[in-house]
């Protein structure tokens, strides 16, 4: 499902529209893909983008999580120094974590498009004009739903077993209870 974008702004001041995509994340059986447009043409800011994504993150830490750079071809220097930050943090935590994931201590209080990418090292970038990243997109997508159809797999045969456990107690309790 392709939702509305959200501004940074409190609930209070969201829009119906903003307030849709926040009940659907929270109602439906949904993943997340959150795209972030580093060049700013978006007219979202950097850092609002990061705190938009840092309080998706908050609030549905279980959910299914995908983050897309735009534009990867317009951000060719960015990209290189967000490789050059990774390293160096790389180096400076004894060969480690490379700065993927949620940005750890790569992140910080980001500000930059340089920083954003530092922070999400193995976030997917796609092209604005090419089909550049697009096949990388499709199986992190295919992954993601795999993972997620396993969950939801996983969760009915435990609900079943419980169920059917019940069901055995039941008949056990109730001969005797006659």
């Amino acid at each position: 499902m392709d939702t509305p974008g959200l501004l940074q702004r409190d609930d209070d001041y969201r829009n119906k529209m903003e307030l849709l995509t926040l009940a659907a994340l929270q109602h439906l059986p949904s993943s997340v893909m959150f795209v972030a447009d580093l060049t700013e043409e978006c007219g979202t800011s950097v850092a609002d983008q990061w705190l938009i994504r840092q309080e998706l993150k908050q609030r549905f830490p279980n959910k299914p999580w995908i983050d897309v750079l735009s534009k990867e071809d317009l951000l060719q220097d960015v990209w290189q120094e967000a490789a050059a930050i990774r390293q160096q943090h790389q180096q400076q935590q004894g060969g480690g974590q490379d700065g993927g994931g949620d940005g750890g201590d790569v992140a910080g209080s980001v500000q930059t498009a340089v920083q954003f990418a530092a922070a999400l090292g193995d976030a997917v970038r796609v092209s604005s004009v090419t089909e550049e990243g697009f096949r990388q997109l499709q199986q992190e997508l295919v992954v993601l739903l795999k993972s997620r159809a396993a969950l939801e797999q996983s969760a009915a045969a435990a609900a079943a077993d419980a169920e059917a456990a019940a069901a055995e107690g039941g008949e056990q309790l109730l001969p005797t209870a006659l």
